[in-house]
C-alpha cells in the first residue's frame, strides 16, 4: 500500500531543533530521539536520516505509531478518526508483568469492539521485554508496541505514550501490574464531565520507604506548582487534543511531566476530576521510581519548573 505522510495533522512530522537543552516544544513535536534531534526536514520515508547541520542520524516522526507504515492514510483523513480510546502502557524492564497487564487492559479493550486500542511502549528494555510486547502485538491485532532504542526515562516514555497514541483519549497505567488497566472503561465513562481523570489510590500495598517517597513527591510537586490534586501519579485519562498543544519543559529523564501538564492543564481550566482505584501489591521486578538518580533529577526538575512556569513561560 502507499504511505502517505499527513501534510497538516498536530502529530504529524515536524522539524525539530539541535540541540534540546530543554523540551520547550508542543507534546507533538517532542521527537522519537530526544537526545539527537537535528533541525532538518525529516523525510516521510521511515529511514534514518543524518542532519545536514550536524550529521546526527535521526528517525522521522510518528504520533500515530504503524499507521503510516502498514496502510494508506489521506491527507483529509485524521489518524484518530477510527478510535475513542488508547491504553498506553510505558514498559520497562517489565518481563515478568508484561503480559498480565496487558490481558487486564484487552477486558477493557473488548467492551469497545474497533474504538479502543492499546500501546505498548517498550523504553529501551534489555530484560526481553521489547520481545514480549511484540509477540502480544502479533497474537492480538489491537496491540501495537513502540520501541524506544536506548532507555529515555520516564518524561520520555510517558510523551511518547502521548504521541504514539490513535485513541482522542489516552488512559496512562503502569505496566508493574499494582493497577488494573480493565479500570480504563470507568474512567472513560466519565468524559462527559472531565477532561482529565485522575486515579486516586484507596491504599497503597507498597513498602514504608516507597510511600514516603510518593508523600514527598507529591508535597513538592503541590507545594511548588499549587497543584489542587490528591494524587497524580497511578493512572489517568487525558483528553489527548488539548494536552498536545502543551509546551513541555520536563527533561525526559525525570518524573515531573506529569505535574507539569496538570499545572498547565489547571491554567487552561481544564476540567479535572478523580476517581479511587485499587491498588495490588508489585507482582515481581522491581520498582523504578526509586532509584536516587531519578529522585534526584525529579526533585530539582520540578524546583526548575516551579521558577519557570511560575514565571508564566
Amino acid at each position: 500500500m502507499t504511505r502517505r505522510a499527513p501534510s497538516a495533522h498536530p502529530f504529524g512530522l515536524r522539524t525539530v531543533r539541535c540541540p534540546p537543552k530543554r523540551l520547550r516544544r508542543p507534546l507533538s513535536r517532542i521527537a522519537t530521539n530526544s537526545s539527537t534531534t537535528c533541525s532538518r526536514d525529516l523525510e516521510p520515508c521511515g529511514a534514518p536520516a543524518p542532519c545536514a547541520a550536524c550529521g546526527v542520524v535521526m528517525f522521522q516522526i510518528h504520533a500515530v505509531g504503524e499507521a503510516f507504515r502498514t496502510g494508506s492514510v489521506s491527507d483529509e483523513e485524521s489518524p484518530v478518526s477510527g478510535r475513542l480510546l488508547t491504553i498506553s502502557v510505558a514498559a520497562y524492564n517489565e518481563a515478568d508483568n508484561l503480559a498480565f497487564v496487558i490481558g487486564h487492559a484487552r477486558e477493557c479493550v473488548k467492551l469497545m469492539p474497533g474504538s479502543a486500542e492499546i500501546l505498548i511502549v517498550d523504553d529501551g528494555s534489555t530484560d526481553g521485554t521489547g520481545a514480549i510486547a511484540d509477540g502480544l502485538a502479533a497474537a492480538y491485532p489491537e496491540v501495537r508496541v513502540f520501541h524506544h532504542g536506548t532507555n529515555r526515562g520516564f518524561g520520555g516514555a510517558i510523551a511518547s505514550c502521548l504521541r504514539e497514541a490513535m485513541g482522542q483519549w489516552v488512559f496512562l497505567g503502569p505496566a508493574d501490574g499494582q493497577i488494573d488497566l480493565a479500570v480504563a472503561c470507568e474512567f472513560f465513562r466519565n468524559r462527559g464531565t472531565a477532561d482529565i481523570v485522575l486515579g486516586v489510590r484507596e491504599t497503597r500495598s507498597d513498602s514504608i520507604y516507597r510511600k514516603l517517597l510518593s508523600l514527598g513527591f507529591h508535597t513538592v510537586a503541590k507545594t511548588l506548582l499549587g497543584l489542587p490534586y490528591k494524587e497524580f501519579s497511578s493512572c489517568l485519562l487525558i483528553r489527548r487534543e488539548p494536552v498536545a498543544k502543551f509546551e513541555i519543559l520536563s527533561r525526559p529523564d525525570a518524573a515531573t511531566i506529569l505535574p507539569e501538564m496538570l499545572f498547565r492543564a489547571h491554567r487552561s481550566g481544564m476540567r479535572v476530576i478523580d476517581r479511587p482505584v485499587a491498588h495490588y501489591p508489585r507482582r515481581s521486578g522491581q520498582a523504578k521510581g526509586a532509584d536516587p538518580r531519578v529522585i534526584a533529577k525529579s526533585l530539582f526538575g520540578l524546583i526548575r519548573l516551579a521558577w519557570v512556569l511560575r514565571r508564566g513561560r
